[in-house]
């Protein structure tokens, strides 16, 4: 019975978010879902294939805190300042998400990509709109093969091609570049971004071979 819950729970999230794939609740309770369905599983494995990360995931490093006034101070086109702007513009806070306990190597996956999602937003230059955000989970999903963003991607197309068709060129052109994107790019799932703080954008950019949108 539990399990059975838990797939209609996954499906009326995946409805809110195809709606909306701007709906934070919903999106952070997807991947709750999947988590309890064992659905994250091959993800996690997948990561782990890179032994940077498995050093990562190990290591179970989370950023202590984020102050975006203290990022601000940092001259402009460093990541901390990047970072910070885009917060600061879309009146984001840093801990928007819900804390799930760590008790395994997939619920730490969960936390840390929870924590630096706009992180990745700042490095790949994808925005919030609608198209931009299908964009970065592709790139996430070349990156790090979350399951999540096939469900996100799949169901707005569908959606928008009944209530918005125009809609869906523009989030074809996201996802692949994205994807290529990700594809392209080494492995940023283990970067210490508040080590990085000064480092400039366009450096960190170069280094992972990262061609932002």
């Amino acid at each position: 019975m539990k399990k059975i819950f838990n797939i209609l729970r996954l499906f009326l999230n995946i409805k809110k978010i195809s709606k909306d794939p701007n709906d934070t609740e919903a999106a952070l309770s997807v991947a709750d879902n999947l988590y309890s369905l064992g659905l994250l599983d091959p993800e996690v494995q997948f990561i782990k294939s890179n032994s940077k990360n498995v050093e990562h995931i190990n290591s179970q490093y989370m950023i202590a805190e984020i102050k975006l006034d203290e990022l601000q101070k940092l001259p402009e086109g460093t990541l901390g300042k990047a970072y910070s702007d885009h917060m600061l513009k879309h009146n984001l806070q840093p801990d928007f998400y819900k804390v799930l306990p760590i008790v395994n190597d997939t619920t730490y996956v969960m936390m840390w990509m929870r924590q630096t999602h706009d992180f990745w937003h700042t490095i790949t230059g994808f925005k919030t709109t609608i198209p931009h955000e299908l964009g970065l989970q592709s790139f996430m999903h070349a990156q790090v093969r979350t399951p999540l963003a096939s469900m996100l991607i799949g169901g707005r197309i569908i959606a928008a091609t009944f209530k918005n068709f125009s809609e869906v060129a523009e989030i074809f052109d996201a996802v692949a570049h994205g994807w290529i994107m990700g594809k392209n790019a080494d492995s940023i799932f283990s970067i210490p971004w508040d080590k990085k703080y000064a480092m400039p954008l366009a450096d960190l950019r170069k280094e992972y071979r990262i061609n932002p949108l």
